[in-house]
């Protein structure tokens, strides 16, 4: 099985949303794997000090969405860390990014504290910055990875996330 453990953020700018995804990887390139058979909570996440708030399962790739309260990120190495010389198997976080801004037709949503599990996008957004097709975490693009993730917690319309 493979299992994709993640925090997300959401920040609030004045004309734009940024939401923000972190994924822990070995490598930043790999999927974690483990055999099946095991528990998520009890075998995996816990022994490693990971303590998830839910999960959701995708092909075969478990996303499991870790509590921060529980987590010290300073403890970990982060993708930007370890690109240069990037060593087989070192767990790190790995972050993707979305910006979406209101699209000229919808007005801007009012502001409000952000929330990261409540999050209201525009109506018609506008991405930008796309994760390039072409960036792996193991045999998934990123872009699949991150769709997936959208679709599970409905940040943004999908219907606008097509591929340019």
């Amino acid at each position: 099985m493979f299992i994709l453990p993640y925090v997300y953020h959401r920040r609030l700018l004045p004309h734009m949303t940024v939401y923000e995804i972190s994924f822990l990887t070995p490598g930043g390139v790999e999927l974690w794997q483990e055999e099946d058979g095991l528990s998520l909570t009890d075998d995996i996440l816990g022994p490693n000090g990971l303590h998830a708030l839910s999960s959701h399962t995708y092909k075969d790739v478990t996303f499991c969405h870790i509590n921060e309260a529980n987590l010290n990120m300073d403890e970990y190495y982060h993708w930007k860390d370890t690109a240069t010389v990037p060593e087989k198997g070192l767990f790190c976080w790995r972050s993707l990014y979305l910006f979406v801004t209101p699209s000229p037709a919808s007005p801007a949503s009012p502001a409000s504290p952000a929330s990261p599990t409540s999050p209201t996008p525009p109506a018609s957004p506008n991405l930008w910055l796309p994760i390039p097709e072409t960036e792996q975490l193991g045999h998934y693009s990123c872009r699949e990875l991150f769709m997936e993730w959208l679709t599970l917690h409905h940040t943004v319309p999908l219907t606008h996330l097509k591929p340019v």
